[in-house]
């Protein structure tokens, strides 16, 4: 009778873990394919693509957004159109574990990265030294073209 229920345990265990395991994993791959598809579905909702920060933890998740001042005084109903867009494709979490924050983003961090102005004197300095380390690497290939081609004639001279 014991084993029977000893056995029984271990089951009911294992069961257990391999639930717990299968939830956290479909959580896990949830908050990776949020983070990728949400910005692109708000670029397309709205017409310009969002700031995104994702926070998870083991309960909640914390979705902060933020768009230009035009954009967020144009749209009233972001954060229901977030929400829907979360309970149709991501069931998996619910609505009372997902806090979304939308907030305006300052204009310096609206400014593309592309077009903000590099000091010259920092990209000659890294022009330069690229070209020093491709001018030792032409060396160091050189030298060991030169030493394979040695022990070859080498070898060739001791047959």
């Amino acid at each position: 009778m014991k084993k029977g229920f000893k056995k029984i345990f271990w089951m009911a265990f294992v069961s257990s873990l391999a639930y717990l395991g299968n939830k956290a994993y479909k959580r896990i791959i949830g908050i990776k394919n949020i983070s990728k598809t949400l910005p692109q579905y708000l670029e397309n909702v709205v017409g310009e693509h969002p700031e995104f920060k994702l926070k998870s933890t083991l309960k909640t998740i914390n979705l902060s957004i933020g768009f230009s001042k035009k954009t967020f005084d144009k749209l009233v109903d972001l954060e229901s159109t977030v929400r829907e867009y979360i309970n149709d494709f991501y069931p998996v979490f619910p609505d009372d574990k997902v806090d979304i924050e939308i907030y305006v983003k300052s204009e310096k961090e609206s400014v593309p990265e592309e077009t903000k102005p590099e000091k010259p004197e920092v990209a000659e300095e890294k022009t330069e030294k690229e070209k020093e380390v491709k001018v030792e690497k032409k060396k160091e290939e050189t030298k060991k073209e030169e030493t394979k081609k040695e022990k070859k004639e080498g070898k060739e001279k001791k047959e």
